[in-house]
């Protein structure tokens, strides 16, 4: 849409035929009216930091503002607008992209990618969740292949002490125990019990990290 208006009254001179078909404005309801006549602006605070800003440098390159329609309806714009002089007259001249429908693919993008975000940040506690319990199983699974291995390893000597101990009672029940005896007894029950202490000592270098 384009709009022609003169700089010191803001009384707007001519329209285009898509400036009729984007406000709703016919071009006799424009032409002759001052610009804030026709409520396109947000605000009439909006409109005069764009004209301050077209005072300052000349022209204004895709600002973006929303225009107000006809029929009460709000349009994204990009507003372009620069000075220029027609019978020695400054003039403004002023284009209006209409870019609703981009700014409202960039809210939805924006939407999704929130949600993605939201996606992937559920999705790695969920894994994590995963590992933790995974690594937990191992551990334990990990130990009771452990707590087997020493009860495999301690059956031999359990099973050679308690031998021990039925002969030395045996012989004791007969009063047939000698000090040599109770002597060799002494010798291999500390001998199995420093072979289970021995697989204890092993074991336990199972959970050291060298």
């Amino acid at each position: 849409a384009i709009i022609l208006t003169r700089l010191s009254d803001g009384c707007i001179i001519d329209v285009n035929q898509e400036f009729v078909d984007l406000t709703g404005y016919q071009r006799d309801e424009a032409v002759g009216r001052n610009s804030l006549d026709l409520p396109l602006w947000q605000s009439k605070q909006a409109r005069d930091a764009v004209v301050e800003a077209l005072l300052k440098q000349g022209r204004v390159r895709g600002m973006e503002h929303q225009i107000h329609t006809k029929h009460s309806e709000r349009i994204a714009g990009l507003l372009s607008m620069e000075i220029i002089l027609i019978n020695n007259q400054q003039h403004v001249f002023t284009s209006i992209n209409d870019i609703s429908e981009r700014k409202m693919v960039e809210e939805k993008l924006h939407e999704l990618n929130d949600n993605l975000q939201n996606q992937v940040e559920n999705e790695t506690m969920r894994r994590m969740a995963n590992e933790r319990i995974l690594a937990t199983q191992t551990r334990l699974s990990a130990m009771g292949n452990m707590i087997g291995a020493i009860a495999h390893q301690w059956r031999q000597p359990l099973s050679t002490q308690g031998m021990m101990i039925q002969r030395i009672s045996a012989a004791a029940t007969m009063q047939e125990l000698t000090a040599q005896q109770m002597d060799e007894f002494k010798t291999n029950a500390m001998r199995q019990i420093k072979y289970m202490s021995d697989i204890i000592d092993e074991f336990r270098n199972f959970y050291q990290t060298e």
